[in-house]
């Protein structure tokens, strides 16, 4: 048999094959229809069905399920019961149209009406999270605060638990506490109280003083003539070496970085003054910052640290310029870049300045600028102005020298205005008959004082100088008579010795250099004619 003997059969048509066999091996097969036919339950299963009938039932059942379906008939009734549900369904979104027959509930609906009612307000509001689209006409009256400040606050004698935001525009008159606020408001008041608070604040504000000290560099070479690479490694030798005179290193509290090459700004983009207008080929800033003991900087402690670090870097720098130190250390820089040959340095010169330092926070006891009219320094100073100056001080007292300068001494005199201890640029002096750099007088032995605000024309290099204050004299002697330089040997060419103090042609070498006997010495001035042979010479002088 296709099925074992005890078998059960589902409701519906089943066939059952049947096999029989005789005792000499004969079988047949053969096979039945078994129909089961269901008939209803005498109680109801446990549990709803996972999906609706297709139709209703024609003999309901007595009284409702405890346990619905889980999805709505296919086929809902088309009238309302007699009574309502005992387990209404609950809905997250309100209907799409009001209803005529309201439920009495004392719950509120999770979303407020976008079109709340008229007329008056209601004895029972709901309380909702979320305020109405629109204003009530008639808003009632609640303890709890709005989301948005009055425009007629309340006065309270009692303050509020969190802080304001932002200051109130006019300072208490009642303040609630001698004591510092715990959340001080994130801005400043408008209208800042006239006297001080009498507790010291618990977190003072940090003022960095910041000194930027600029300075100047040229050489008797014309490095602005040179490619790209070469000009970049004799930057960064200048720079290196201006860093070990000052020992502004990286563990030092100082910076030193180019700000002009060639008159291009490099990638420290200064405010100084003297930056803006240099002609020195290049230029430098180093700046020192501390932390000010007070806000205006000018207490006995700032004022020490101030000179201090300021004479660290000028006084080396100055000294170093003055002698052969920073020509040393230069030059055995740009030989390490391994850009140049030996020869760039056997003959080089090199000159600069260091300018007045500039201040970040001007301390108080220093004073405005002003012009210095009773004096003879020729120049603006800080400190106490006279009366009259004083009594008009927007026209009389600036912040800064250099404002100073251009209002009162502008033209003749702002160069020695700005540069109090001298510009280190190049003027003539008719008495040497050479070219003088314009600087106090001790600073190096090129230095030939303080130029001549009036009768002193100032020039980049000695060179420059030579040719517009000295043209009788040979240039480059003249040059290389301003620089003080034994490179220069001479033309070489013959001239008339009588002028040398013999009676033959000589040539234009210094014989004490090169042991020559045939040398005359050097010649100065341009009245001397040569000759490119002695026999030249003998035949037409």
């Amino acid at each position: 048999s296709s099925h074992a003997s005890g078998s059960a059969f589902p409701i519906g048509d089943t066939i059952v094959t049947l096999t029989a066999t005789d005792n000499q091996g004969n079988n047949n097969t053969g096979t039945l229809t078994i129909t089961v036919v269901a008939s209803p339950t005498a109680s109801p299963t446990k549990g709803p069905s996972s999906s609706p009938s297709s139709s209703p039932t024609n003999s309901p059942t007595a009284s409702p399920s405890s346990s619905p379906t889980k999805e709505p008939s296919s086929s809902p009734t088309t009238s309302p019961t007699a009574s309502p549900s005992l387990m209404p369904s609950i809905s997250t979104a309100p209907s799409g149209q009001p209803s005529e027959n309201p439920s009495a509930s004392h719950w509120p609906t999770s979303q407020p009406s976008s079109e709340p009612s008229g007329g008056s307000p209601s004895m029972n509001p709901s309380e909702s999270s979320l305020p109405s689209v629109q204003p009530s006409e008639n808003p009632s009256a609640s303890h709890w605060p709005t989301s948005l400040p009055s425009e007629s606050p309340s006065i309270s004698s009692a303050p509020s638990s969190l802080p304001s935001s932002a200051p109130s525009s006019q300072p208490s008159e009642n303040p609630s506490s001698p004591l510092p606020s715990a959340f001080p408001s994130k801005s400043p008041s408008k209208l800042p109280t006239t006297s001080p608070s009498s507790l010291p604040s618990l977190q003072p504000s940090i003022v960095e003083q910041i000194i930027t000290t600029a300075g100047s560099l040229s050489v008797n070479v014309d490095i602005c003539a040179f490619d790209s690479e070469r000009l970049t490694a004799f930057s960064e030798a200048a720079i290196d070496s201006v860093k070990q005179v000052t020992d502004c290193t990286v563990e030092s509290p100082c910076n030193a970085q180019l700000a002009n090459v060639c008159g291009e700004s490099s990638a420290l983009q200064s405010s100084s003054r003297m930056l803006q207008t240099s002609t020195f080929q290049l230029d430098y800033a180093i700046t020192q910052t501390f932390t000010c003991e007070v806000g205006s900087c000018d207490s006995s402690s700032d004022s020490a640290t101030l000179e201090s670090l300021i004479a660290s870097i000028v006084d080396p720098l100055e000294s170093a310029l003055s002698s052969d130190e920073f020509l040393s250390i230069l030059s055995v820089n740009i030989l390490n870049t391994g850009s140049f040959s030996a020869n760039i340095t056997a003959c080089l010169a090199v000159w600069g300045m260091v300018r007045e330092p500039e201040l970040e926070v001007t301390p108080i006891s220093s004073g405005l600028f002003f012009p210095d009219w009773g004096g003879n320094s020729e120049t603006c100073l800080q400190g106490q102005a006279p009366t009259y100056m004083e009594l008009d001080p927007e026209s009389w007292l600036y912040d800064t020298l250099e404002g100073c300068c251009e209002r009162y001494y502008s033209g003749w005199n702002k160069n020695r205005c700005i540069n109090v201890r001298g510009s280190g640029l190049w003027y003539v002096s008719h008495l040497l008959e050479k070219c003088v750099t314009d600087c106090e007088e001790g600073q190096g032995a090129t230095c030939g004082g303080l130029a001549n605000p009036f009768s002193d024309n100032l020039f980049a290099d000695p060179r420059s100088c030579c040719l517009a204050e000295l043209g009788w004299r040979f240039i480059e002697f003249c040059e290389a008579d301003s620089l003080l330089t034994s490179c220069y040997t001479g033309t070489g060419k013959y001239y008339r010795g009588d002028t040398a103090g013999k009676a033959v042609c000589v040539r234009d070498c210094d014989p004490e250099v090169t042991g020559d006997t045939t040398c005359g010495g050097l010649v100065e001035d341009t009245y001397v004619v040569f000759h490119d042979t002695a026999e030249e010479c003998c035949s037409i002088e």
